[in-house]
């Protein structure tokens, strides 16, 4: 497997990578409240490509996972106490982690994450932030396996999508 930036070119894939994983959630525990054309969409893909932040996993010539990797927040985040203060140019905030469901249990978000704090690191940022809903047992356990330390829970304006708390973690570097 291989890790690379996204370009234009993988749109489409990514686009039905997010849709794959929103059908497969939508049939077991949806931890992330993903919906099939609502979030995550090629349209989002489309946009992190521009901005230059989409990362995808790749196994033999087939994209398996994506990760969005910015130096933005998302809106909610100024309520934490961050443990180190930092304005968000030393910042990589993670978004839109999926995992085709087939490559699922495999390692591919952790090795996304290890990625993500080598390409911070190499970039010099000093941080990397990311949220999960409350409730996302697996996911919340892989990011304290990894290192990330729990901030508190916030709300960060998604309950009209039942999405009320959030879970916010750091991993300084």
């Amino acid at each position: 497997m291989k890790i690379q930036k996204a370009d234009s070119l993988d749109i489409a894939q990514v686009g039905r990578l997010y849709d794959s994983v929103c059908n497969y959630l939508s049939k077991t525990v949806n931890y992330p409240g993903w919906k099939k054309g609502i979030y995550p969409t090629a349209e989002d893909a489309a946009g992190a490509i521009a901005e230059g932040s989409l990362y995808i996993a790749v196994l033999e010539g087939q994209i398996i996972g994506a990760v969005t990797l910015r130096n933005k927040p998302e809106h909610g985040y100024e309520q934490a106490n961050w443990s180190i203060d930092l304005t968000y140019d030393k910042v990589f905030v993670v978004y839109t982690l999926a995992v085709l469901p087939q490559f699922m249990n495999r390692g591919v978000a952790s090795d996304f994450l290890r990625f993500a704090e080598d390409t911070a690191r190499k970039a010099g940022m000093k941080a990397i932030l990311l949220d999960v809903v409350a409730n996302n047992i697996p996911a919340i356990r892989l990011y304290e396996k990894l290192g990330f330390m729990c901030v508190g829970d916030f709300d960060l304006g998604y309950g009209k999508y039942g999405l009320d708390l959030f879970k916010l973690y750091e991993k300084n570097l």
